[in-house]
């Protein structure tokens, strides 16, 4: 079954990125307690800017709990705009 997620990604916009729009694209694993761990980033544009945001944004999400008993691997796209 997918995953459900309860507590999206809040990314918090870096000030060093001074009003340019990207993106990053995040592999993690979601735990059976519905956390996530091993956060990496498979790419984003512009390459770096983001990133640090990105993976801390990812380790706070959250998802509903599973019965399985080994971690499922997952992808995010995570979209950042300035405000």
């Amino acid at each position: 079954p997918p995953l459900k997620m309860t507590r999206p990604p809040r990314p918090k916009y870096p000030t060093a990125a001074k009003g340019i729009e990207g993106w990053v694209r995040v592999e993690f694993y979601v735990t059976p307690e519905g956390r996530t761990e091993r956060v990496r980033i498979l790419s984003s544009e512009p390459a770096g800017v983001f990133d640090a945001a990105a993976v801390e944004a990812m380790e706070s999400a959250r998802f509903e709990e599973f019965d399985w008993t080994e971690p499922r691997l997952a992808v995010q796209r995570i979209v950042f705009k300035p405000e």
